[in-house]
């Protein structure tokens, strides 16, 4: 499996959930802020297509981006995903997918009628931290949820959570997962990542540069 690690490694097993959660939290408790290119482009027609990030833009692992794009998946954007996309309300969706050993990832930009039903749907998105644990396997256990956390935009909101669970309790390794959302005018865009191992820490976590890039490109939607 593909091993998370980082130089101010916290945790060596997920055998002791303690040890796991103080790993996502020193990763959930770096200040949200992070360099990001947001070099603007010509506008375009509203297409969320236009608005998708590329592999370069998705969370770097590691500090190393080996992200490839894939053939679009027709699965849960997010483990912690309750229902399906269209019951947030989109007039349009558009979805890219990515993935590299032991990890995969995801970016889907909807566009909405006004900026209440956009809103609606970005709170909608946080509440799923919520639903962490309703999809790991019964043979598995959820092991941390983390809380929300903002993430300083160019304009309009932004936020993200971190989970742990394992798919099966007697193994060493799990899956760590990260979830951001971003709302620009009547846009959102989510940013959803997970990887296998047994730690995953980051000085500054890899998630609020992929939520600041796509706030930015949500301004070509106008």
């Amino acid at each position: 499996m593909y091993r998370t690690i980082n130089r101010n490694r916290l945790a060596t097993s997920l055998g002791a959930t303690g040890l796991v959660a103080g790993a996502v939290l020193g990763a959930l408790g770096t200040p949200a802020t992070a360099a990001v290119d947001t070099t603007a482009r010509p506008m375009t027609a509203v297409d969320p297509n236009d608005a998708l990030l590329r592999a370069a833009q998705m969370p770097e692992v590691n500090g190393v981006q080996d992200w490839a794009k894939v053939a679009t998946r027709r699965t849960r954007v997010s483990n912690a995903q309750p229902g399906a996309l269209k019951d947030l309300g989109a007039t349009d969706t558009a979805r890219r997918d990515f993935a590299l050993p032991g990890g995969t990832s995801t970016n889907v930009v909807l566009t909405f009628d006004d900026l209440d039903t956009a809103g609606d749907a970005f709170r909608e998105v946080k509440s799923w931290r919520r639903h962490t644990g309703d999809h790991v396997p019964s043979s598995g256990r959820l092991l941390y949820t983390g809380k929300n956390t903002p993430v300083e935009v160019q304009q309009g909101r932004g936020s993200y959570f971190a989970f742990v669970f394992k798919s099966d309790r007697a193994s060493e390794e799990g899956t760590f997962e990260w979830l951001g959302v971003t709302r620009r005018g009547t846009s959102v865009s989510i940013v959803a990542w997970r990887v296998g191992g047994q730690d995953a820490t980051y000085e500054v976590d890899p998630t609020i540069a992929s939520v600041q890039a796509a706030n930015a490109t949500l301004a070509r939607l106008g």
